[in-house]
């Protein structure tokens, strides 16, 4: 299992952390860096397992 660890310090703005998220865990161009494309490439995770 891989693990990744994201420090969120010193953000100031949500897309922010979006960002870093994709960058973080890989997630392709088509990442929309908002709570429901996140939920999808989450699940898009799990289902390729």
């Amino acid at each position: 299992m891989k693990r990744a660890v994201l420090d969120f310090t010193g953000f100031k703005y949500l897309g922010e952390v979006y960002k870093v998220i994709k960058e973080g865990m890989g997630f392709s161009g088509h990442y929309g860096e908002n709570l429901d494309a996140l939920r999808d490439s989450f699940g898009d995770i799990l289902w390729s397992r």
